[in-house]
């Protein structure tokens, strides 16, 4: 994916990781850049990639609910993104970032997205009506219409390590072309598709392998979610 038209970094993924503390004295006492619990921050980045053959998209959004860390013991951790609704459309080419967890105790997690209310807007470049949630969209149109998405996505294969006093991320993947599906002259969206494996989401841990970033940098990110 393109992402040239990144225009700045993210504030809180320029930090840098903070040193460990000198501590000292028989009670060890910690006495600077003190991290008592040991917890990571974990920031959450959003991009999209893969379009339909048809019909021609222009906006696709879907809200977002919550994205929850489960540890392999312990309570989860759920983010809540500060801005819910996020156009897919608009991150072809740029990234979102969705918000962070700062307190995640060291460990292995596994990550869940909670979607829903997507709505599409899309030309009819087709040649055939289109019918989307019962209403009928003509050859040629510009339609606007609110779905009911099938299942709930998952992220397969994909298990994220939290280390000790960490700035960390997880940037997660939409792929727009395995959630849209035009069959029989019927739009409609899945969330979690029985094929292809994987399906609508995927994740990678932060900074990806040969990204161009600076020491302590996770992710360029050039736009905001909606």
């Amino acid at each position: 994916m393109n992402r040239s038209k990144t225009l700045s970094f993210l504030p809180i993924l320029l930090l840098n990781v903070l040193s460990l503390a000198a501590c000292s004295g028989p009670k060890n006492q910690c006495t600077v850049n003190c991290v008592v619990n040991g917890n990571a921050t974990v920031s959450f980045t959003l991009v999209a990639d893969t379009l339909p053959a048809n019909p021609s998209i222009l906006s696709f959004k879907v809200s977002f609910l919550g994205i929850v860390l489960t540890p392999t013991t312990g309570p989860a951790q759920t983010l809540t993104p500060a801005t819910a609704v996020v156009d897919l459309m608009r991150l072809q080419s740029d990234t979102a970032f969705l918000g962070a967890l700062t307190t995640v105790p060291p460990g292995t997690y596994t990550v869940q997205v909670s979607l829903s209310s997507p709505e599409i807007t899309f030309l009819n470049d087709t040649g055939s009506v289109i019918t989307a949630n019962g209403a009928q969209c003509q050859i040629n149109a510009v339609c606007t219409v609110s779905l009911t998405a099938a299942a709930t996505p998952t992220i397969s294969s994909f298990t994220f390590n939290a280390t000790s006093s960490g700035q960390q991320g997880i940037e997660l993947d939409f792929d727009l072309k395995n959630a849209i599906s035009l069959s029989n002259g019927t739009l409609s969206v899945n969330f979690n598709p029985a094929a292809p494996s994987p399906g609508v989401l995927t994740a990678f841990t932060l900074p990806r392998t040969n990204a161009n970033l600076g020491t302590n940098q996770l992710e360029l990110i050039g736009t905001s979610p909606a």
